[in-house]
């Protein structure tokens, strides 16, 4: 796995997440707005669907970042062990 590789892993994963994140706090704050209002203590001028919204994209942009990373470190680990184990092998055989 390259660089550039790595990097879009992780930037569409949190983007992703991110939106998805986004709509579930949308939804949340739409369809049952006392969630928030137990969960935090909040002023009467607080919009609690906007409140949701950036909360769920929030949590879903950190979400998708350490998954992404996640993803990025277990691939290239297995790619490296996958070389080591060929270059074990290569060493193994003698040459004929």
């Amino acid at each position: 796995m390259n660089i550039k590789k790595g990097f879009q892993i992780i930037g569409l994963t949190a983007v992703a997440f991110a939106v998805i994140g986004g709509l579930l706090g949308y939804l949340i704050g739409t369809y049952v707005p006392g969630y928030y209002e137990t969960v935090f203590t909040l002023p009467e001028d607080v919009n609690i669907v906007t409140l949701g919204t950036v909360l769920g994209m929030t949590q879903g942009l950190v979400a998708g970042l350490v998954l992404g990373a996640i993803v990025v470190v277990c691939t290239t680990w297995y790619e490296v062990s996958k070389l080591n184990w060929r270059d074990e092998d290569e060493a193994a055989t003698p040459d004929e």
